[in-house]
């Protein structure tokens, strides 16, 4: 099944050929055709720029949420520290 559908490609890519070859292709058609494509590209660039801002806000809220948990640690450890030297002073 898989080669009959192949053969069915081949001819029509053959058939295509040979309209293209009997067709002039303007300038104007070939920048339009590129335009197109870069018209679906950008679209392309759009989502994934999109998703790259949310994976950061993410990112951020993160760094956030670990800043504040060291920062509380941290001062935890001081007081531990002060407690210390007022045991070993006495």
């Amino acid at each position: 099944m898989g080669g009959y559908n192949r053969n069915i490609a081949i001819k029509h890519i053959a058939t295509l050929c040979k309209l293209m070859a009997k067709k002039e292709i303007t300038t104007n058609d070939l920048a339009l055709m590129i335009g197109k494509g870069f018209a679906g590209v950008d679209e392309n660039f759009k989502k994934v720029d999109e998703n790259f801002k949310k994976v950061n806000q993410r990112l951020d809220k993160l760094e956030y949420l670990l800043s504040s948990d060291y920062k509380k640690r941290l001062e935890k450890a001081e007081e531990d520290i002060k407690e210390l030297k007022g045991l070993l002073a006495v």
